[in-house]
């Protein structure tokens, strides 16, 4: 298995926990949308892509570690999450967030990205309304990314 395909496990709303065995390299769009019972995601170190709305709606999820294989994380992939934590696994190989790819985590307060990441979609963070500090490598362009999150108060740019 190198993938879990479109809407695999969607709507599977008794699913509590997963882990992606290390043969996976791509999650595909709407893979796990809706498992609303989601608690706990255990991503193989050899995951390269997250497609679009792959978590969308997994309201119990409250944290997810992104391994450093993982190159790209498309547009919605966590939207509508109980994320409080996202980390990065150093060191990351992560170039590009999606837009909207966190949109409504209004549970999170922080995040760091790491030195790797190019590209920020619009609307990333968009009602995010618990954010408070965001922490971006020097040279990054979040413009559009965080729109509409008032509560920022802490911006760091990190050598």
């Amino acid at each position: 298995v190198t993938e879990i395909g479109t809407r695999a496990f969607s709507k599977c709303y008794s699913l509590q926990q997963i882990t992606i065995p290390s043969s996976v390299t791509i999650i595909c769009k709407k893979a796990f949308h809706k498992c609303s019972s989601l608690e706990k995601i255990n991503l193989s170190s050899t995951l390269k892509t997250i497609k679009w709305f792959a978590f969308d709606s997994c309201n119990s999820l409250n944290e997810i570690c992104i391994p450093s294989s993982v190159e790209v994380i498309e547009d919605n992939a966590f939207q509508f999450c109980r994320l409080e934590n996202i980390t990065f696994e150093a060191p990351s190989s992560l170039r590009k967030i999606g837009a909207y790819c966190f949109y409504n985590c209004s549970w999170l307060k922080e995040i760091s990205f790491p030195p790797s990441i190019k590209k920020i979609g619009n609307y990333c963070f968009y009602l995010c309304t618990s954010l408070k500090q965001v922490m971006i490598p020097k040279g990054l362009n979040i413009t559009g990314a965080t729109y509409n999150c008032q509560g920022i108060k802490v911006l760091t740019l990190k050598e």
